[in-house]
């Protein structure tokens, strides 16, 4: 049947909703978008109360691991600005040589807690900025990639709700590179957006 045409088909494109940024203005859908953040926010001082409270002072996370890493951080930031090529060259665990490389690096989460070591000086108000961000940093990631598939506002939320804040994830407060993976749901969304449009711009 030589009508037929050849080949895998390519994944159709999801269907436009009343939220499609086409039908609204761009100031009203960036609005939209940074009041969900804000509410993600707002949940995130919610689940890890009272940790505002004692910002600085406490660290959000139980154990000796959450010291660990609580220098790690400061490690990164130090050595980044002062000797970038020396970052590995930890002090710790000596006389051994490039001992950050026998642990986790965090480098993901310097953006997070970089600025907020930099402009404080302190290392666990930084720390607690990073367990305090990754959930709503996670929730968001996971209610753009949700709603991106379904085009829908209910969903999305409760899609970033169940990844930002899942039973799971709660439980492993003293792992900071387990709190870390709010780039998963941002990722497979430019993945997706790729593989449809293929497009370099949304890898």
């Amino acid at each position: 049947m030589g009508g037929l045409a050849t080949g895998s088909p390519s994944p159709p494109l999801a269907r436009r909703g009343p939220g499609d940024p086409g039908r609204a203005s761009t100031f009203a859908w960036v609005f939209l978008w940074v009041l969900l953040l804000c509410g993600f926010v707002a949940v995130a001082a919610f689940e890890t109360s009272p940790l505002l409270a004692h910002f600085g002072t406490r660290l959000g996370a139980q154990g000796t691991d959450a010291v660990h890493h609580l220098w790690i951080l400061a490690w990164d930031v130090h050595a980044l600005a002062t000797q970038p090529g020396h970052l590995f060259d930890g002090n710790l665990a000596y006389p051994l040589e490039r001992s950050l490389a026998f642990t986790d690096h965090f480098l993901g989460a310097l953006p997070i807690f970089a600025p907020v070591y930099a402009l404080t000086g302190n290392a666990v108000a930084g720390y607690n900025a990073v367990v305090l961000l990754s959930g709503a940093l996670g929730a968001f990631g996971a209610a753009a990639l949700a709603w991106w598939w379904t085009r829908r506002w209910g969903p999305a939320i409760v899609a970033g709700m169940l990844f930002g804040w899942a039973p799971l994830r709660l439980g492993q407060s003293g792992h900071l590179q387990l709190l870390t993976f709010f780039w998963a749901p941002l990722a497979l969304l430019c993945l997706d957006r790729f593989l449809r449009a293929r497009r370099w711009r949304d890898l």
